[in-house]
């Protein structure tokens, strides 16, 4: 914990205020007084700060990767904002005192989080440089929220150029060595220059809002955040897009194939920390999955995945359903069987909306309930790949795009899928094809090679493997550099793709190309 010592806030007597220097080549003093300083330095004894968190997107899978920790003052006062608190701190010498209370207040608050996602906490350099930073004792305050340090990414902020990178590395190297992540932020903007990526060589690349306002209708930035995307790629990094606010903007990076998003349009600031709204979540699982081909479509199938099904007899009334879904929170939807047979489906949030109209329980109540089930609910064989399904799901009418999906086996119910765990299986399954595959050429690699094996292994159909080999390849890469190396490799499988397409038509076969140079591949 932070002890407010009052050497923390002892002022230099007799130090002269910070001045401006005007055109007319008069000296100005700035406009935080005396009374602004106490005022300040109160703020600061009481700790009286808060933070709000805003949340942080992957726009390949929808779900939420993290949260960014952001500090405001107290609301009536001259210091509510952030810029007025930190530039303030930085003239006045309190810069270190307050980014100590405000990384602890935003452990504190951050409340409970996945086993993967990051809270980003901003840290200026100056604060990474000072002496007096005990990197214990942030970790120690890690430790007690329950979290890991690799949930915590040090947000590298540049408000002036970093003169000195060695002592910086140093000192972030021991954050480093307790697994803390590091972001370099705004990118694109002020100091945060490419030479800060090369020296700090950062997990995280935070594109600032500059590159990404527009970038739908700009040539320019999308072919900027192209190269950072390649970049980060070829170096272990991943990007972060801010300041999304317009829909075509996120639907671009989406398609740029950028890995993290943030801004206005998928969450302001809040406290405490936001959720992302459903509807955003669908329209990036949707773009991500119609639009980015660098995702192999596997044929799982459907049934792998089913769950068991609460079932009712189409003669039971509306009223008795309605007490099976009282009696058990987690019960979502129901299917209503006929003769053994699925013939509809019932969800608690549509019978719910049903029976609040005006006259909904006087009309329904004491019907039968296949008076209001769902006769065109989406009904699939358990042998459909999950891929498809997904697809049929998601072209479904708003009103019905949460409903659950009926797994058939013949005409018999074999059980039902939630659209919540349809998109977690789907999130599960790009994650391990992305092991694998490349970010090149798209081509799949070992995990996708083992699992075509396995499967024309198990259909006992005859199949034929050909290994091609480049010879001196890595000499080749190593003398000439990976961008040559990429060409030889795109070069070779677009070669082997004409010649089955010329000499083979009626066999048919895929193509996987390895990349031996490491260990990616493609």
């Amino acid at each position: 914990m932070i002890s407010a010592k009052a050497s923390f806030f002892t002022v230099l007597k007799n130090q002269k205020l910070p001045v401006l220097q005007r055109a007319d080549g008069k000296e100005e003093i700035y406009l935080w007084t005396q009374k602004y300083l106490n005022e300040f330095k109160a703020i600061l004894e009481r700790k009286h700060f808060s933070a709000v968190y805003q949340p942080l997107i992957s726009l390949r899978s929808g779900g939420i990767m993290g949260w960014e920790s952001l500090i405001r003052g107290p609301q009536e006062s001259y210091f509510h904002k952030p810029d007025r608190i930190f530039s303030f701190a930085e003239e006045a010498g309190f810069l270190f005192d307050l980014e100590k209370t405000c990384h602890e207040i935003s452990l504190l608050n951050i409340g409970e989080m996945g086993t993967d996602q990051k809270i980003f906490i901003n840290v200026h350099p100056k604060t990474v440089l000072n002496r007096q930073l005990d990197i214990g004792e942030i970790y120690d305050t890690v430790c007690r929220q329950g979290l890991k340090s690799g949930n915590v990414v040090l947000e590298i902020t540049e408000r002036q150029n970093i003169h000195d990178f060695k002592l910086l590395n140093e000192n972030l190297h021991h954050f480093r060595k307790l697994g803390f992540l590091v972001a370099v932020d705004d990118v694109g903007a002020g100091f945060s220059g490419l030479q800060s990526i090369a020296e700090i060589r950062p997990n995280f690349i935070k594109i600032d809002m500059c590159l990404v306002r527009d970038i739908h209708n700009d040539p320019i930035k999308r072919a900027l955040m192209e190269t950072f995307v390649t970049f980060a790629e070829k170096i272990s990094c991943e990007i972060v897009a801010e300041g999304i606010e317009k829909e075509n903007e996120l639907k671009t990076l989406i398609k740029i194939g950028v890995h993290y998003g943030q801004g206005y349009l998928i969450g302001k600031p809040a406290y405490p920390k936001p959720l992302v709204d459903e509807d955003l979540y669908f329209r990036v699982f949707r773009s991500t999955y119609n639009g980015n081909n660098q995702i192999l479509k596997q044929a799982y199938p459907i049934g792998n995945i089913v769950e068991e099904a609460v079932c009712v007899d189409i003669g039971m009334e509306v009223k008795d359903v309605r007490v099976i879904f009282d009696q058990d929170d987690r019960i979502s939807g129901i299917v209503v069987i006929d003769n053994g047979e699925p013939a509809g489906l019932v969800m608690r949030q549509h019978l719910d909306r049903l029976l609040g109209k005006k006259y909904g329980i006087s009309l329904y109540y004491n019907r039968p309930i296949h008076i209001v089930m769902d006769r065109s609910a989406l009904m699939v064989d358990e042998k459909t790949p999950i891929e498809k399904v997904s697809q049929m799901a998601m072209n479904r009418g708003k009103l019905n795009l949460y409903d659950n999906i009926i797994v058939i086996n013949g005409q018999q119910l074999k059980g039902t899928v939630s659209v919540q765990t349809l998109l977690d299986q789907m999130t599960r399954i790009r994650v391990e094809i992305a092991k694998g595959a490349s970010p090149l050429t798209g081509l799949p690699g070992n995990i996708s090679i083992e699992q075509e094996l396995y499967r024309r292994h198990s259909e006992n159909d005859p199949f034929s493997v050909v290994f091609i080999d480049l010879d001196n390849f890595k000499s080749f890469n190593d003398k000439y550099g990976f961008e040559e190396g990429d060409r030889i490799i795109l070069f070779t499988a677009n070669l082997l793709k004409g010649v089955l397409k010329k000499y083979a038509k009626s066999i048919p076969g895929s193509i996987y190309v390895r990349d031996r140079r490491n260990s990616d591949h493609v």
